[in-house]
């Protein structure tokens, strides 16, 4: 039985509540970290501010580049975990705007 533990995750200038097993904490704050920096890299090189398409777009550019990691390899349970909590973090960014 895994045991879960609660993180806070940093993307956007914005601190997350998420509830992780403890196996993929590790994992999850890469992944957040790379959204974050995917985000300030947009930012900085687009004339996009809106925090919404920002996390969108940086969403779309992380689940790609795991999407194209995958493609020589079958898809496992973490990839579908890794893509529902992409879904659960967009969802919870449109509610700051």
């Amino acid at each position: 039985m895994s045991e879960d533990i609660s993180i806070k995750v940093s993307i956007g200038g914005r601190k997350y509540p998420l509830t992780v097993a403890v196996k993929d904490e590790s994992m999850v704050q890469n992944i957040a970290a790379d959204l974050d920096k995917t985000i300030t890299s947009l930012k900085e090189n687009y004339a996009v501010q809106d925090k919404q398409d920002l996390m969108a777009m940086a969403a779309l550019q992380v689940a790609v580049k795991q999407a194209a990691k995958n493609s020589s390899s079958a898809e496992s349970s973490v990839d579908s975990d890794l893509l529902s909590s992409l879904e659960r973090l967009v969802n919870k960014s449109e509610g700051l705007v």
